[in-house]
């Protein structure tokens, strides 16, 4: 993946290997090993090739992320003054999407804010959002959402290529990914590739106070590529995705 993305920035740039070589004091000869994947490009490497690239930060970010780097991130502290602004906006968001159930969580899967109607959708698999601190544990923990799953084979591998993905860039994340991968549904499910319907979507399937619930899931980043910390905030918003789904959450 990183090669096919090295050599991809590198023609968008009209740079030839040797050019780029001399741009970034990385030889030819390894830069056309990285390329090809017979290489993985260590840390320094990878930061001159991307001064060489002259790469803005979210390009850098995926280059990083592309390379199995875990990216060092801003601690993101959900209370403090200067997130005000962002927290009355989500809230108002969340708000705004009720009666269906949406969240706020950073990459690591640490619950922010929920919506009522998520709330809700918890108390109707008898579980409660008190006990819940991480999305990641709530989904895929046997106690948890997981017991209540229809279609795990391919809510499991979604969920956990997002965290991969999550992983590469913080350290929470990673950590949160160790945790989870000892449960007992994903070490059932993990290797399962069905990960969406054949028109691309994944829709969840659950079990909910005796109503066979079906949901499709939205998840957008907070803030702009600049705003190092906004970006740390998820929103994962949930739609339903039949009648009877709509009139569950809607009662």
């Amino acid at each position: 993946m990183f090669g096919v993305l090295l050599a991809n920035k590198r023609r968008e740039r009209r740079l030839s290997q040797l050019e780029l070589a001399a741009a970034s004091g990385v030889s030819q000869r390894h830069l056309s090993f990285l390329e090809s994947g017979r290489s993985a490009p260590g840390r320094k490497a990878l930061v001159q090739i991307i001064d060489a690239l002259l790469l803005s930060k979210p390009e850098s970010d995926q280059f990083l992320a592309a390379a199995g780097m875990v990216l060092q991130r801003l601690p993101l502290d959900w209370c403090a003054p200067g997130l005000a602004g962002v927290r009355s906006t989500i809230a108002l968001m969340l708000a705004k999407h009720d009666p269906y159930p949406a969240l706020a969580c950073d990459r690591a899967g640490k619950i922010l804010a929920t919506s009522n109607g998520f709330d809700r959708a918890l108390g109707a698999a008898r579980l409660d959002r008190a006990d819940w601190t991480n999305l990641y544990d709530l989904t895929l923990h046997s106690d948890g959402l997981a017991a209540h799953m229809i279609n795990p084979e391919a809510i499991v591998p979604h969920t956990l290529y997002r965290l991969r993905m999550a992983a590469t860039m913080d350290a929470g994340a990673a950590q949160t990914l160790q945790r989870v991968v000892r449960f007992p549904v994903v070490r059932d499910q993990r290797l399962t590739p069905n990960v969406a319907g054949s028109d691309g979507v994944l829709v969840e399937r659950y079990r909910l106070d005796d109503h066979d619930i079906a949901l499709i899931s939205v998840t957008a980043a907070f803030g702009s590529p600049e705003d190092e910390i906004a970006q740390q905030v998820q929103i994962e918003m949930f739609f339903p995705a039949d009648e009877v789904t709509r009139e569950f959450l809607e009662r």
